[in-house]
């Protein structure tokens, strides 16, 4: 596996580690948070960005996928902004409430 792989996955990896912590410290502790896990997503959201710019394809990108090897990497972008949509909504529901 390539280096700028490895640097793709590591960097996946903690950017769904940090939306689990978000979640669940919002969900723990509902209702009478801070704002912080709402900030603490914003950074998982931004530690996306170091990704090597060559993993970072447009949206709709007809290139093989990284993680779906026979799909495309359209349907990849569309799960990973799926996900990171429910998170936020996640986030931002339970602190309110």
């Amino acid at each position: 596996m390539s280096n700028g792989k490895k640097i793709f996955f590591i960097v996946k990896i903690i950017q769904l580690l940090i939306y689990g912590i978000s979640v669940a410290w919002a969900f723990f502790y509902r209702g009478n948070t801070p704002n912080w896990p709402l900030y603490l997503l914003l950074v998982g959201i931004l530690v996306g960005n170091f990704v090597p710019l060559h993993y970072r394809t447009n949206f709709f990108s007809t290139d093989s996928g990284l993680f779906l090897k026979k799909k495309t990497r359209k349907l990849e972008n569309i799960i990973e902004m799926t996900i990171t949509c429910i998170v936020i909504f996640l986030v931002i529901f339970l602190n309110v409430f």
